[in-house]
């Protein structure tokens, strides 16, 4: 079976793709092999598998699949799978990106793809240090444009447990709220509003912080600033 798939996937890997890693817990019923109550989203308390599936994106094509145990839900459980077909390809075939969940944005992964080389993309844990860093970015002038209503910056950071400083890009984008359904997320009564005043909004952000392999010759980001303001939606 193999085989196969290798065999199915084998020209779209000349075309300069991107392996997305992704994770899905499968609920199941009755008693099957392996099957294990632990994280589930939709019905705590039942069994499942965990699927940890390799894709070709854009393509969508399956470039691998395993299926483990309910309780193997983390990133490293599909860590010594991925290394293997990373490390079996010819370097010529290798994704030009390794793409992932906040999972996958941790010293055991990506210190392996490192190590090979690899160039990879993953969305990082707001921890208190990510929380922390995001805080210190906000007022700088280095936001840029990157379309769609998104701004983003780059610097680097090092956080607790990783053996090196990485790039890091932190993402934003304003949203903006009409009154009436702030008001409505509060659990008050819609205020009577003018129709101009129907539209004033409060604004607020999406914000997202994601760890980037560092291109060679890529320059240094800039340092941070001392200044930590608070972060304001208003």
């Amino acid at each position: 079976m193999d085989g196969a798939l290798a065999h199915s996937t084998r020209a779209a890997l000349s075309t300069g793709w991107i392996l997305d890693a992704e994770t899905t817990v499968k609920l199941l019923d009755g008693h099957q092999d392996a099957a294990q109550a632990s994280y589930n989203p939709l019905k705590p308390g039942r069994p499942s598998h965990v699927l940890h599936t390799d894709w070709i994106a854009n393509m969508r094509l399956v470039l691998d699949a395993e299926v483990q145990n309910g309780k193997a839900h983390a990133a490293r459980h599909s860590l010594p799978r991925l290394m293997s077909i990373l490390e079996n390809l010819p370097v010529q075939q290798r994704p030009r990106l390794v793409r992932g969940d906040i999972g996958f944005g941790s010293e055991p992964v990506i210190g392996q793809l490192e190590r090979i080389g690899q160039a990879y993309l993953f969305k990082l844990r707001q921890s208190a240090g990510v929380k922390s860093l995001i805080e210190r970015l906000w007022s700088w002038q280095d936001w840029q444009d990157v379309g769609l209503g998104y701004e983003a910056v780059e610097t680097s950071l090092k956080l607790w447990g990783w053996t090196q400083a990485r790039r890091i890009v932190v993402v934003r984008r304003a949203v903006r709220e009409p009154l009436a359904a702030q008001a409505k997320a509060a659990g008050k009564p819609a205020p009577r509003l003018t129709q101009p005043e129907r539209w004033k909004a409060r604004v607020r952000y999406i914000i997202g912080a994601i760890i980037k392999a560092r291109p060679q010759h890529h320059p240094p980001p800039p340092t941070l600033p001392p200044v930590t303001p608070l972060i304001s939606g208003g």
